[in-house]
């Protein structure tokens, strides 16, 4: 997986991007380049996205038989010469549309009750599939909600139909070799007149000996096994991060805080300060210089009823994260103590790299990759230290080797 989402493997040699630790973004787009793929942490391994039935016969050399139109009567599609999709409507007219890159016929699937779509399969390996419906007295082809697009990249992703059902599967990058995987699968339909998915479960492939991936039978889970969670605290879900400094605004009890850039500029730098309004009056701090900074909209737990303000500042190969709290009449920038920094980038000894992640509870953890697929080495920030005015101080508390799938949102303590 690219750095640039974040993607963290083995020894974490890659510089992290983000601060959640949803791997799986870039694998996801393998199969919707530039689509809005959902991230979901699933409570199990197995899913019922309702009755499957059995796939849909092959169609590579011969036709298909459904109800294209929607009309109530049989329709054929076949593939003619010269690369043609030929629709002979049970109406007794006849429809064409040219193909590309030695197409064959995948199947037919509903994405919208209104007659059944023909998805075809080009290129190399047939790895790009496309959708086609009839529309008024031609074919057209559907298209991806934000640009998405359909293709399947060997060891990373797959496209396949059953019960004439379009259906998208990422393969978790930690069963890379294995032939029992456990497929993240989604299913498409039309809306708004654009191709769109939703999640549809973990699917099982048995790659040796089934084209397509399965819904899992009851009890049967082919995915990665993080083991028992134990006395770990909830590692996730992780809060999404935050792209946009100039509309960060975040409300915490009477508070309101918010970034604001300064008319400052040093070395081609703007400056930026953080406010937060309370009873009547502005509080202000200056964010350290360095690159634009992004105001998380969730709070940070820090205990006895206290919550702080995340502020990150990512580029190059650093992404500086900073806590700062209300202490009566002043901001305060909390300070971290501990064997990694808060944030995500290269360790100290420089070839290895930690990642941070804030859960919706408020928790913050920081992970360092340790030796074996998913296997990490993760850190709890505490408050400690407490004043007068609160916890000026985060410490970064080992929590041991911690197996970690960010495909499936799962964690444990390993089950080997």
């Amino acid at each position: 997986m690219s750095t640039k989402n974040g993607r963290i493997a083995g020894a974490e040699t890659a510089v992290p991007r983000h601060r959640r630790p949803a791997t799986y973004l870039a694998v996801a787009g393998a199969v919707v380049l530039g689509g809005a793929v959902t991230t979901t942490a699933l409570a199990c391994h197995h899913a019922s996205p309702g009755p499957a039935g059995p796939p849909q016969a092959s169609a590579h050399a011969v036709g298909l038989t459904g109800d294209v139109d929607g009309d109530g009567s049989t329709d054929r599609v076949s593939l003619g010469r010269h690369d043609r999709l030929v629709v002979a409507l049970g109406s007794g007219r006849t429809v064409t549309q040219l193909l590309q890159d030695g197409p064959r016929l995948e199947g037919l699937v509903d994405v919208d009750g209104h007659g059944e779509a023909i998805a075809t399969s080009s290129g190399p390996h047939h790895r790009d599939w496309e959708v086609w419906r009839l529309h008024g007295s031609g074919l057209v082809r559907l298209s991806g909600a934000g640009g998405a697009s359909l293709s399947v990249e060997r060891g990373e992703s797959t496209v396949w139909t059953t019960a004439h059902t379009l259906f998208t599967g990422i393969l978790d990058p930690l069963q890379q070799g294995e032939t029992r995987v456990g497929i993240l699968a989604r299913r498409w339909s039309l809306r708004q007149h654009r191709l769109t998915s939703r999640p549809a479960g973990v699917w099982c492939w048995d790659r040796e000996s089934a084209s397509t991936p399965t819904v899992c039978a009851p009890g049967r889970s082919w995915a990665y096994d993080a083991g028992p969670h134990g006395d770990l605290p909830a590692l996730q879900p992780a809060v999404p991060a935050r792209r946009s400094a100039t509309t960060s605004r975040l409300r915490l009890g009477s508070d309101v805080w918010q970034l604001r850039q300064t008319p400052q500029v040093r070395l081609g730098t703007h400056r930026f300060v953080l406010l937060a309004r309370h009873a009547g009056r502005t509080l202000r701090i200056r964010v350290p210089l360095n690159f634009p900074p992004v105001l998380d909209d969730s709070a940070v737990d820090l205990g006895h009823g206290r919550h702080g303000v995340l502020v990150s500042q990512e580029g190059g190969d650093q992404d500086s994260w900073h806590v700062y709290t209300r202490a009566g009449d002043r901001i305060v920038r909390l300070a971290t103590s501990g064997r990694v920094d808060l944030g995500g980038g290269f360790l100290r000894d420089g070839n290895s790299t930690y990642l941070s992640w804030l859960t919706f509870a408020g928790r913050l953890y920081t992970r360092v990759g340790a030796k074996g697929p998913g296997h990490y080495r993760v850190y709890a920030w505490r408050p400690s230290d407490a004043g007068p005015g609160g916890s000026r101080t985060l410490h970064a508390v080992a929590l041991g080797t911690v197996c970690i799938d960010d495909l499936l949102g799962t964690y444990g303590t390993c089950s080997s």
